[in-house]
């Protein structure tokens, strides 16, 4: 008894206080790490080459998040180089390392299709995913009548990559939903007006919105105005969206109001859909408003008609850069409306990034970077920049996505990440990182993971003014964890 009394005695003072005098001694605290490791400096993400042709262009325009911490991004892909060469739709699934994903498509992750053989016009970007997890693409195809001549096409997936033919009209579009809102002004080889389709959104209803550029009806007319189409979820045009004062199914917005150009002067970009249903849509035009090309910001209630709370009668086109201002993105970042864009305030010269931010009002939130405006010259000086999209990131920041240098012969793909004050986010090296591959490289499209742990931004490696079989556009992405 006694050896098991001095054995239980010896474990008590391994294991804890010191019991061998006559008052306990408690154990020592902690020691405190003399150099406590330090955070782990930001690795910029690789821009990782997606084969998706074996000698032919193919560019990513387009991204959405899939199931799991999976995307899927959209674009189109040719057989060759040359600009005639036909183009056909591609859609692919990547997971959350931004890897083809096998189980989808043809079992190498990627769906095609060719809505319309024999031409060189088809151009998709616009991306959604329904509540069944169908997923919905929007594009500019070659009218079937008349080639030269434009219209929008939408086209539904089946969540395996197989076309739904469900979609549209059940023995006419079997998946896929021509809408040719205008007929453009075709004269010998001069075309003007051409339908031009852009951003693509879903409600909670799963109702689809196309936003577009369409010919102003109008006798003689030749520019472009805003239109907003609506479809049911499965895939028809809503009649009862802007039911009144002009096309069921379609409402439309004339900032222009004039032929003398012929070109885009209501130009159209982004469109989002709020939680309460109304509908925020941008793009830019001039006027003679204005004086000068700026931005066009509108909001329209669920029903389709202009909502007059936000900005003037509905519409924000205010001079935001004395030289001109363009607006291609929108998202939503904690409650407030973000622009991606680019502009100058010089009446000639290069172009900077320029980022806005707006109150739900529609007034230019005033708080965010300088005067509710984040302008960045990303080449410093020497070469325009171009912000062609953003995406909303957890935490409040938003990621600007583009390009610095000219997109026509020698650019590099360019991203920032701003933090919800309009600063630079230095969680992410200086906020900024650039990829120069020696081509024409460029960001146009991104998405948060469902996990909200990664964003994938996609784009092309392009090969300028001078494409070949051995140099043309290539699809290329970048996957960015978030901290």
């Amino acid at each position: 008894m006694k050896n098991l009394t001095l054995l239980a005695l010896a474990l008590l003072a391994a294991c804890g206080d010191n019991l061998t005098g006559a008052t306990p001694a408690p154990d020592a605290g902690p020691t405190a790490d003399a150099a406590p490791d330090a955070m782990q400096p930001f690795v910029p993400p690789e821009f990782t080459p997606l084969a998706l042709s074996t000698g032919g262009t193919d560019q990513l325009l387009g991204a959405t998040p899939g199931p799991n911490g999976s995307f899927y991004a959209v674009g189109f892909r040719a057989a060759s180089f040359e600009a005639t060469s036909d183009r056909e739709l591609v859609l692919v699934k990547l997971t959350t390392q931004g890897a083809l994903d096998t189980t989808f498509g043809g079992g190498d992750g990627i769906a095609s299709l060719n809505v319309q053989t024999g031409g060189s016009g088809e151009l998709w970007r616009g991306i959604v995913t329904q509540s069944d997890g169908k997923i919905v693409v929007l594009g500019t195809v070659e009218d079937e009548v008349n080639a030269v001549d434009r219209d929008a096409a939408v086209v539904r997936f089946n969540a395996d990559g197989t076309l739904d033919t469900t979609f549209g009209v059940t023995g006419v579009d079997n998946g896929i939903v021509r809408l040719d809102l205008e007929q453009a002004n075709i004269n010998g080889a001069t075309v003007k007006g051409v339908d031009t389709p852009w951003g693509l959104a879903v409600d909670a209803s799963n109702r689809l919105y196309i936003h577009a550029a369409q010919r102003n009806a109008g006798v003689g007319r030749l520019d472009t105005d805003f239109a907003v189409v609506r479809l049911t979820a499965g895939g028809l045009v809503d009649v009862t969206f802007a039911a009144t004062g002009g096309t069921p199914g379609k409402f439309t917005l004339d900032i222009q109001n004039t032929d003398a150009a012929g070109s885009c002067q209501d130009c159209v970009r982004g469109i989002y859909v709020l939680a309460d249903g109304t509908i925020l849509a941008a793009g830019y035009a001039n006027s003679t408003g204005v004086g000068s090309v700026q931005p066009v910001l509108y909001k329209l209630t669920s029903a389709g008609a202009l909502d007059t709370t936000f900005g003037t009668g509905g519409v924000f086109h205010e001079v935001l850069m004395q030289g001109f201002t363009e607006v291609y993105g929108v998202a939503i970042v904690a409650g407030k409306l973000v622009t991606a864009g680019y502009g100058r305030n010089a009446a000639t010269g290069n172009n900077d990034w320029v980022s806005a931010r707006f109150n739900a009002n529609g007034t230019l939130d005033t708080t965010w970077g300088t005067a509710g405006k984040v302008v960045f010259d990303g080449s410093m000086g020497d070469n325009p920049d171009n912000n062609r999209n953003n995406v909303a990131l957890p935490g409040g920041r938003v990621a600007l996505l583009g390009s610095t240098g000219s997109p026509a012969t020698s650019s590099d793909a360019m991203f920032a990440i701003v933090s919800g004050n309009g600063a630079f986010d230095t969680a992410f090296g200086t906020g900024v990182v650039k990829y120069d591959l020696g081509g024409a490289e460029q960001l146009w499209g991104g998405a948060v993971a469902s996990t909200g742990n990664a964003a994938l931004f996609v784009g092309f490696k392009g090969a300028g003014a001078t494409p070949s079989a051995t140099s043309n556009d290539d699809a290329y992405i970048v996957v960015l964890p978030l901290p």
